[in-house]
């Protein structure tokens, strides 16, 4: 009988261990606030005869149409929780395109 704790067999674990990306893959950027929102805009959002599952918002504008289409998250037009995703995915934007800058 052979023993798990046998030295000349891998950990059975660490042999189902996805191995680890390369170093010159890129993380995946944090987005911050802006990853809790559906959908995000600048200004303005229309949604006609559709269904969104999450939040909107709505930053620097204001304007949300919806006709025939329900919100199952929350609607963010201009106010702090808009302008701070707006904010946080620009930082996030920025902070890639100078990675990929440094990177070629």
């Amino acid at each position: 009988m052979v023993s798990l704790n046998d030295a000349r067999l891998p950990h059975p674990l660490v042999a189902s261990l996805p191995r680890s990306a390369p170093s010159s893959a890129a993380a995946a950027p944090s987005v911050g606030s802006a990853g809790t929102f559906a959908i995000l805009a600048g200004t303005a959002v229309t949604c006609t005869n559709g269904t969104v599952t999450g939040n909107v918002g709505v930053s620097p504008g204001t304007a949300i149409t919806q006709t025939t289409c329900p919100v199952t998250g929350t609607i963010n037009a201009g106010n702090a929780a808009a302008v701070q995703a707006n904010s946080d995915f620009f930082i996030s934007y920025d902070s890639s395109r100078r990675s990929r800058a440094t990177a070629r």
